[in-house]
């Protein structure tokens, strides 16, 4: 389960003035949310870890979860993924029907206002095998968004309700944002990989998958950074709590100082142990 800020997720869809605003504000895009709670079944709401989800104007995202404690990158509660996303607006059918988001009500079809279903593409899943994982999500009132689904929890993987709060890190108009990607085999191992620098945040993740894992589906070797810019000096700082360590010298595996660096532009390469990272979006 995931989400991002009510406003900030889908796929692009023809903007039009006779839309109303919060349909407008659901495309917009880049976005920068941080997750504030999460409730599972009829449980209150706490917070178990540092989520940060970077969405650029193309719909890539990277989503990673820290766990709060010593072991940043360990145990249930941390999470890590990536991928693109897209969003519908589930719409009321005729009179006598019930689809989308609309329920019977005085024999009449009623629509849920300020409501979406989202759909998260993981091509990079440092739990599990590539999958998607979807989510009504609904805007409230003080800004913030509720993201309601279904998923596995708990020791015997059954289904339950989950809801999860979601609030938008406010940007410059003129933030930049700058995506990297690699996809390559190098012998009998694939690596996939993604880094996505929006404002003063940059996150990456990078798996590295033998032949055989990538046959019975299990993740592999998942590598996650986080860094973030100084508003004064604009220095990039490397959140400790990434798994490739405190080390802010040259890129080793994942190009994310390259990546934050001014001047990039669609179509760069850069090259870390073999393999080929290319910025494929930049603006």
């Amino acid at each position: 389960m995931t989400g991002e800020r009510l406003g900030n997720i889908g796929q692009t869809q023809p903007e039009s003035e006779t839309q109303p605003q919060w349909k407008l504000d659901l495309l917009s895009t880049p976005s920068i949310s941080i997750r504030r709670g999460v409730a599972r079944g009829f449980d209150a709401a706490y917070e178990d870890t540092s989520t940060l989800v970077l969405t650029s104007l193309g719909r890539h995202f990277i989503d990673i979860r820290f766990a709060l404690g010593d072991n940043p990158t360990g145990g249930d509660s941390y999470w890590a993924f990536a991928g693109t996303s897209e969003v519908t607006f589930p719409s009321a059918g005729r009179k006598g029907e019930r689809r989308g988001n609309g329920f019977r009500g005085g024999g009449e079809i009623v629509e849920i206002p300020c409501m979406a279903h989202c759909v998260w593409k993981h091509e990079i899943d440092s739990k599990r095998r590539n999958d998607a994982d979807e989510g009504d999500v609904y805007l409230l009132g003080n800004g913030q968004c509720i993201e309601v689904g279904v998923s596995a929890s708990g020791p015997t993987g059954g289904l339950q309700m989950y809801k999860e709060y979601w609030e938008a890190v406010e940007m410059d108009e003129d933030a930049s944002c700058v995506v990297a990607r690699t996809e390559q085999r190098t012998g009998r191992e694939k690596g996939v990989g993604m880094v996505i620098k929006l404002g003063r945040y940059c996150q990456a993740i990078f798996r590295r998958q033998s032949v055989s894992a990538e046959a019975e589906g299990r993740a592999g070797e998942v590598h996650v950074e986080r860094w973030y810019r100084s508003e004064e000096g604009g220095v990039w700082t490397k959140d400790w709590r990434s798994s490739t360590g405190n080390d802010e010298g040259e890129d080793v595996l994942m190009p994310s100082k390259w990546v934050c660096q001014d001047g990039r532009k669609m179509g760069d390469v850069i090259e870390l142990l073999g393999r080929k990272w290319e910025v494929v979006e930049c603006t």
